[in-house]
């Protein structure tokens, strides 16, 4: 018996021992891979990296390296398992780094499949991909993985942001707030940024209105954070709270103190507004201030000192712009007027082709015509600049789809024109009355833009010629250079949201979205440049001196809109897009569809109004209004980092679309 008892307990000495050996052999992957619930994105290894990785042993570590920098961790293993050794050693490295293999099925016989995936340890398996609404689709078979969507070329549907390189990252299409984190974190510039842009563990605030805040509205909107899983009132009346955790209604206001009090879980938040009443009796204007402005003899010379100022057919509205004139243009006087401009007293000067205002120029002690003749041409890539020298005529211009004329006033042409012409087929002066017309003739179409510099006693007209996609279909917009202005920035708030100046705000926002679609931008081989990449805040002639130094072929100022608190602002909603010159209108139109329909907001479309940043004629230029950031519902949109992701992807898009000529659907009879 004490024998049996020896043997029994020396064989089960062998077996633990045995156990603990093989445990002890167990591939990693066995002990370490994610169960199917903790995967949060997943990025798809091709076959492009089987070639790679069967030459390079490095391969493999490069591949899980870039897939956790893209904000992943598991990699989609759809491509061929007959490489048993590979697939084995990606298990092995990848459960090291805390990373999950999701297998995709490969056979149509599911039990020599799964019996195959049963060598490995595996966080999950899938089905080989389908098209589902034009979309690339992974459904899960293992229980607790959710469906995997790669987004098509036109981004609809967009659920994912891109990688450190061209590589899509798919990302799960499930927006429950906890997954956002793994977007915002692929983008490799400006993450901060992006991450102010999500409303994390939101308590209970007001953000609108601000305390001791007064108004003559019969309503003022309210807003907010709370929690978006508790019922929510404001003075006692439910009120919807978003997914995010954003809610706002419009209040009606008595005369006097009104408190506008939210309340959730026990807890309570207040803030008092006041409503005056409007000032009555009537209002007798203050005797206007002169602001030193004289009038000028006929025939005196005047120069632009405004970094832009206006040509206007009627000096006393400021939306009658005929032209955009800028710094160092010389003009003659015909006629002086003395008007009352808001509380000052000055002056408008009249010249050949319009008014100019007295604030925007000054007397010049020489009054003899310019004498002005053909100077230096060159070429700089698609940048076509002729010289002129002897003077800084301001000039008017006429465009048409195959010419430009330039109406040079007060000067005295001398000598011949240009031998080379450039991308004009050809080049005319006529003398007029009082100057001269510069005539450009093109083929149709074949000027992009165009634009004037004034110098030290010369100016160079310089002519832009239409940028191609390029044959490369990885990188259609190869050779293109963006510019991009992230409006506002550092004390400039720009638009408040329902967190008010203390959560994200308009300037925030313009950022995050800018710099999404540099990244999207480059990756279709654009050139992109910012006129800020941080917390700053260039002036409005700042931001237009760089667009008319660096003469891109498109500029986008990228804004969120805003509207009078004294509305019901849930109404309020959508995507507009802002030009000046004809030029820029079917940049307008492809930007107001695709952001509208990539973020599925409403498109309230292209509209002309004349932008500081938006007065140049060297390309399209235009400023985009993504979204509204009183309304809790978008606001909500823009804040997420899908919702930045769409925007930055669809801005990109639009831009690849204008480029083409495409002209959207609704706009192509306009």
């Amino acid at each position: 018996m004490k024998r049996n008892i020896y043997l029994f307990f020396v064989l089960a000495v062998v077996l633990c021992v045995g156990v603990a050996a093989w445990i002890a052999t167990m591939p990693e992957t066995a002990k370490m891979a994610l169960q199917a619930d903790q995967i949060k994105s997943i990025y798809r290894v091709t076959d492009d990296f089987l070639q790679q990785a069967e030459q390079d042993d490095a391969a493999i570590e490069q591949l899980i390296l870039q897939a956790k920098d893209s904000g992943a961790n598991a990699l989609l293993w759809d491509t061929s398992t007959e490489n048993n050794k590979l697939l084995k050693d990606v298990c092995k490295q990848a459960a090291q780094q805390q990373v999950g293999i999701v297998l995709v099925q490969q056979t149509d016989d599911s039990e020599q499949q799964k019996k195959q995936n049963s060598k490995y340890s595996v966080s999950g398996i899938c089905e080989s991909s389908f098209l589902q609404n034009g979309l690339e689709v992974y459904r899960p078979i293992t229980e607790g993985l959710l469906p995997i969507v790669v987004p098509d070329e036109t981004g609809a549907e967009f659920y994912s942001l891109w990688a450190t390189g061209n590589e899509m990252v798919p990302v799960y299409a499930g927006t429950d707030g906890q997954n956002q984190t793994s977007l915002y974190s692929q983008l490799k510039n400006g993450v901060d940024f992006v991450q102010t842009a999500l409303v994390k563990n939101p308590s209970l605030t007001i953000g609108i209105p601000q305390p001791e805040q007064s108004t003559t509205a019969e309503i003022h909107f309210a807003a907010g954070t709370a929690d978006p899983n508790q019922p929510l009132t404001v003075n006692n009346e439910a009120v919807e709270v978003s997914e995010q955790g954003v809610w706002g209604i419009p209040i009606s206001l008595q005369e006097g103190e009104n408190t506008i009090t939210a309340t959730q879980g026990g807890q309570s938040v207040s803030v008092v507004i006041t409503k005056t009443k409007p000032k009555e009796g009537v209002w007798t204007p203050l005797d206007p201030v002169s602001d030193g402005s004289q009038p000028l003899e006929k025939g005196q010379r005047i120069q632009i000192t405004s970094a832009i100022a206006s040509l206007l057919s009627d000096y006393q509205d400021d939306d009658s712009i005929l032209q955009t004139v800028y710094q160092g243009a010389v003009a003659q006087v015909e006629e002086s007027v003395s008007f009352t401009r808001g509380t000052k007293q000055t002056y408008a000067y009249r010249v050949a082709d319009g008014w100019i205002l007295a604030k925007d120029c000054q007397p010049l002690s020489e009054n003899t015509p310019a004498l002005v003749s053909a100077g230096e041409f060159r070429q700089e890539e698609r940048n076509t600049i002729f010289r002129l020298e002897g003077g800084t005529p301001l000039i008017k211009a006429e465009r048409t789809e195959n010419s430009l004329r330039l109406f040079l006033r007060g000067v005295v042409y001398s000598g011949d024109v240009w031998s080379e012409t450039g991308l004009a087929d050809s080049i005319q002066v006529e003398p007029t009355e009082n100057g001269c017309v510069l005539s450009f003739v093109f083929a149709p179409n074949a000027l992009w833009g165009w634009s004037v510099d004034y110098l030290d006693n010369a100016c160079e007209i310089v002519l832009k010629s239409p940028p191609t996609v390029s044959q490369d279909a990885a990188a259609p917009l190869q050779g293109i250079t963006v510019l991009l202005d992230p409006g506002h920035g550092a004390e400039d708030l720009g638009a408040l949201g329902p967190m008010g100046p203390d959560g994200p705000c308009e300037k925030d926002l313009n950022l995050s979205t800018a710099l999404a679609a540099k990244q999207r931008l480059e990756q279709l081989g654009a050139t992109v440049l910012l006129s800020r990449d941080s917390d700053v805040f260039p002036t409005l002639a700042e931001r237009n001196q760089m667009l008319r130094n660096k003469k891109p072929d498109i500029f986008v100022s990228v804004h969120h809109n805003s509207i009078p608190l004294t509305k019901d602002l849930r109404e309020i909603k959508g995507v507009e897009c802002y030009y000046f010159h004809p030029s820029g209108q079917l940049l307008a139109q492809n930007l107001a569809d695709t952001v509208s329909r990539f973020t599925n907001r409403q498109n309230r479309g292209d509209k002309y109004n004349y932008f500081y940043v938006t007065r140049s004629d060297i390309c399209p230029a235009v400023l985009l209004e993504t979204g509204f950031t009183p309304n809790p519902a978008e606001y909500s949109e823009c804040v997420s980092a899908e919702g930045i992701a769409k925007a930055g992807f669809a801005i990109a898009q639009g831009i690849e679309n204008t480029i083409k000529g495409i002209v959207p659907a609704e706009n192509s009879e306009k």
